[in-house]
């Protein structure tokens, strides 16, 4: 019901898909800026895991750590169209052109690792994201894209609930990395625990003004056949809508609520 659900999960773009990416890529539409605090966007825009271009590197580390190669070759999909792999390579080459320059370029790298996963090449793509997460202090966008590739792709529920967890603790603020944590526990791993409710509480404490959280903890108590909870959550969720001059949402939340009585 909720246009909330930009949590991203699993995506394999492809045809008119992948071109429209490459349009928000090159237009800048990232889905988070390193030290944001902000909820993703409540408007249906896809989300899209890239980040802003200047975020410190450790110079120590770089020394130590030795950034991907920059020659790699694109293991691309084979069900990719022609018009798809053509704009992908492009947008590749220039990408790499950037780091070429300036190899500290972070959301260069974000959005060449994007290129990479966009073209199916997850082990490019996993390169860039451990590189970002061992030399960039406090960084959290490339935790969040490993724990859920280890979600989606692996199936490696530990390893993927490690990395949601860290990248928590490096940027509590975003309401997304407690979203994704959430579905793990929801729907992958620990399901018969209550850790998927604590984890959105956590969240929403966390956060502070965070809707999405909050929506999605009255549609899991929805589904879970607690109806006054969920009533009271999705009333909250309307009082800050209405607050924020959100009509779509009001009249979202006022048909869930519908369902409730």
């Amino acid at each position: 019901m909720f246009n909330q659900e930009n949590t991203m999960k699993k995506n394999l773009f492809i045809g008119a898909g992948v071109v429209a990416l490459l349009v928000l890529a090159a237009a800048g539409y990232w889905y988070m800026k390193a030290g944001d605090t902000t909820t993703p966007p409540e408007d249906g825009t896809t989300v899209i895991e890239g980040g802003e271009n200047r975020i410190e590197f450790d110079d120590t580390l770089i020394e130590k750590v030795a950034h991907p190669p920059l020659d790699r070759t694109v293991a691309f999909s084979s069900t990719l169209p022609q018009d798809a792999r053509t704009a992908l390579e492009t947008n590749i080459a220039k990408l790499v052109g950037q780091l070429e320059d300036d190899s500290e370029n972070y959301g260069a790298w974000l959005d060449l690792a994007l290129m990479y996963k966009t073209s199916g090449d997850y082990e490019g793509a996993v390169e860039i994201w451990e590189y970002i997460a061992q030399v960039v202090p406090g960084e959290s966008v490339s935790y969040h894209n490993l724990g859920n590739y280890y979600h989606h792709e692996v199936e490696d529920f530990v390893t993927a609930e490690s990395y949601f967890k860290q990248a928590i603790e490096r940027n509590p603020g975003q309401s997304i990395h407690y979203q994704a944590l959430f579905e793990l526990y929801r729907y992958s791993y620990k399901t018969d625990t209550n850790l998927a409710e604590e984890t959105l509480k956590e969240g929403i404490s966390a956060v502070g003004n965070s809707i999405d959280l909050l929506i999605s903890l009255g549609r899991f108590y929805k589904e879970t056949g607690r109806t006054e909870e969920a009533k009271q959550t999705y009333l909250e969720v309307r009082s800050k809508a209405e607050a924020a001059g959100n009509e779509n949402l009001v009249q979202s939340v006022d048909a869930e609520l519908e369902g409730l009585y």
